[in-house]
């Protein structure tokens, strides 16, 4: 038996745990999970619409300039996904109570995942700070 046989199972073995590591987040729908984990992060091409406005008690919209809340606007990417959208809408929502500009906040995240249908994930006029959820809507 030569020392090569154990060296060759090692490798097929490494190689079959880093597979189904990775696996089980390429085949989720990637609206459910934002797939920083898996190698399928490189092979998704996102394109999100994102509007946040404060809506005053005459009706007047004003829109927020989501990135500007950020500590690093660049990767304001990160909160796309289910899991993260309710804890930003609640960001959202506290940064403008502490400014005094709340009255209404209303939002629209709809985001396109390759070439599938665009998704919705906030629910059309409706208070995001009071709303369910923070206004996402489930799956």
């Amino acid at each position: 038996m030569s020392v090569t046989w154990p060296k060759n199972i090692f490798i097929v073995l490494f190689f079959g745990a880093q597979l189904s590591l990775a696996l089980p987040g390429f085949l989720y729908n990637q609206y459910e999970e934002d797939g920083r984990f898996s190698w399928n992060m490189y092979s998704t091409l996102y394109r999100c619409n994102i509007r946040y406005d404060l809506i005053r008690a005459d009706g007047e919209r004003i829109p927020i300039n989501y990135r500007r809340l950020l500590n690093n606007p660049t990767r304001s990417y990160e909160f796309l996904n289910r899991n993260d959208l309710p804890k930003f809408n609640e960001f959202v929502c506290d940064v403008m109570r502490q400014r005094k500009e709340m009255e209404e906040i209303h939002a629209s995240v709809v985001c396109q995942l390759n070439d599938r249908p665009p998704v919705q994930f906030i629910k059309p006029d409706v208070d995001i700070c009071t709303a369910s959820n923070y206004g996402v809507s489930p799956p």
